[in-house]
């Protein structure tokens, strides 16, 4: 026989002894670090997040804001055209002008009873000189006592009468100044309700998102726009109730957005909430994020994992060699053997007790 067939006959049976001592399913123990994770979904949000809302009904007169603007506090966002507010301020600024004209001593109503008044003090002065003088005359026998009498309640009534024009001003005088407090009241409502018709920034941010455009005609209440500060962006992660009591602050988190699934996101974890959400039946965690200008796009999906614990240098075998019940196939053995096991990660599984490094694990059977 040829050399050269022989040494293709020893390789091609060196390959088959090799095949038969050895399958690539065949997997041994090997020594390294595990972490264990609670998996969450979620979405980016910001804490510091608002919706910018008409404050009037009426048609959008000038919208000054697009989305992606930066936006200060005081900057004016928009101009509502409410006809009805602007009326009423003006007329209710012109009461409140008149009311002040009522409270001046020339007003009509207190110029007329200044001038009865005048008259009136005349007429107390005439009767009291009057008086005096019947008093006189009364000593002297000069009039009867009768005379005296009739003078003297004379003097009375025009005192009494000056009295009564007093009273009557001050009466006026404080209704104008009850009027005017209603007045003054009144059109500073008015005022609050015009100024409605102008929305300004609240509080500094960036506009994510506007619900309206100029021309539209919004109500009381509705919004048009939403605004947050980017500083303030976290991932707001649904914790399930199994996980829930293994998290805490401070812990790692590894993250990835939906719009960028071929990179990872280091966090930690940030404020936990304790009550349970009902809208999403979970509970809420936020990581706080520092996301470039691309990223920071509210609502996007994402999924974390938290790590919960992490241990070094142990016993590990790949998770898909582990049944649902802990147990494995072991290269020699007859049956399964069972194993005890600590940390479950996606891809690997930690053995506490049950297996050496020497051992030789076999898929398992279908």
């Amino acid at each position: 026989m040829p050399d050269n067939l022989m040494k293709l006959l020893n390789i091609f049976s060196f390959l088959l002894v090799f095949s038969a001592c050895s399958s690539p399913d065949e997997v041994s123990p090997k020594r390294d670090a595990i972490e264990e994770n609670v998996f969450a979904a979620g979405t980016i949000d910001a804490t510091d997040r608002y919706v910018l809302t008409a404050q009037t009904d009426g048609t959008i007169q000038e919208l000054l804001i697009r989305e992606q603007d930066s936006v200060h506090v005081g900057d004016m966002a928009v101009v509502i055209d409410n006809t009805i507010n602007t009326a009423n301020a003006a007329a209710a600024e012109l009461q409140r002008g008149i009311a002040a004209t009522n409270l001046r001593d020339d007003a009509p109503a207190l110029t007329e009873k200044q001038e009865a008044l005048k008259l009136a003090k005349a007429k107390e002065q005439q009767e009291h000189v009057n008086l005096e003088r019947f008093t006189t005359l009364l000593s002297k026998g000069s009039v009867s006592k009768l005379e005296w009498e009739q003078a003297e309640l004379s003097y009375k009534a025009a005192k009494t009468s000056r009295e009564a024009i007093e009273q009557q001003i001050k009466i006026i005088q404080q209704n104008y100044r009850e009027k005017y407090i209603a007045q003054d009241a009144q059109a500073s409502s008015a005022s609050a309700l015009s100024a409605f018709n102008k929305i300004s920034i609240p509080r500094a941010g960036r506009v994510f998102k506007v619900f309206k455009k100029k021309g539209d005609y919004v109500r009381r209440g509705e919004a048009i726009a939403s605004i947050a500060n980017a500083a303030s962006f976290v991932a707001r992660l649904n914790i399930d109730e199994s996980g829930f009591s293994r998290i805490r602050e401070g812990m790692s988190v590894s993250i990835k957005l939906n719009i960028l699934t071929d990179s990872v996101i280091k966090g930690k974890l940030g404020v936990i909430y304790p009550m349970f959400d009902e809208a999403s039946q979970s509970y809420l965690a936020d990581v706080p994020l520092s996301l470039p200008a691309s990223l920071q796009a509210l609502g996007t999906r994402l999924e974390a994992n938290i790590a919960v614990a992490r241990r070094e240098k142990v016993l590990l075998i790949p998770r898909k060699y582990l049944s649902y019940d802990n147990s494995v196939r072991v290269k020699g053995d007859e049956g399964i053997r069972k194993i005890k096991v600590g940390i479950k990660s996606t891809e690997w599984v930690e053995v506490l007790d049950g297996l050496s490094e020497t051992d030789v694990l076999l898929p398992l059977k279908p």
